[in-house]
């Protein structure tokens, strides 16, 4: 068995089939600098690291109760449990925008939930996407949920008994979103 050095000190054992290519590739015959290991972002390959003081910031924290807002909303929208049976409504007998509204909360609850993913791996989405674009989709989620919102609210006055509580919620959690992207618009104007 022919043993080929590796990086960082690992070894790597090469069958003796595999002997010819063991030689002609260069990352397994090669030494590499003790460094070599270490990505841009200063860690190291294969170590998972995860950026938690991203929650400790105001950014974050609202990042975070939106990505729960959301959840809450889909999950009072369109999750049904009937005895043993679970199972998703997209569509409403009579209440025909609430797909639209199942919609909306579904793409911002995405949007959210990518932002403060990436956030949470280190990854700099203000650096990536640039100051302008992040205030532009945030704005366009905002109007989004505003939508959303009044259509949930005038369902609220129209369904009276027929699936209200349902709708109370929504509306609640939508427009908890609504205020959630406000403070975040002005959170990132002002101190990002």
């Amino acid at each position: 068995m022919l043993q080929v050095s590796s990086f960082e000190g690992a070894t790597l054992r090469v069958p003796p089939e595999f002997r010819h290519r063991a030689r002609t590739v260069p990352h397994l015959t090669s030494h590499r600098p003790a460094n070599s290991g270490l990505t841009c972002a200063g860690r190291s390959r294969g170590h998972f690291a995860m950026n938690f003081e991203f929650l400790r910031t105001l950014h974050g924290f609202i990042n975070l109760l939106q990505v729960c807002f959301g959840f809450a909303a889909i999950f009072a929208s369109s999750l049904i449990w009937s005895g043993s049976n679970l199972y998703f409504q997209f569509i409403y007998q009579g209440f025909g925008w609430q797909t639209l509204i199942l919609f909306i909360l579904v793409t911002t609850f995405i949007f959210n939930f990518i932002v403060f993913l990436s956030n949470l791996l280190g990854k700099d989405v203000l650096g990536t996407v640039g100051k302008k674009r992040l205030l532009l989709m945030y704005a366009i989620c905002l109007v989004l949920l505003i939508v959303a919102a009044a259509l949930e609210t005038w369902y609220c006055g129209i369904s009276a008994g027929y699936l209200h509580s349902r709708f109370i919620a929504v509306t609640i959690f939508s427009w908890l979103l609504v205020v959630s992207y406000i403070a975040l618009l002005v959170v990132t104007i002002l101190f990002v």
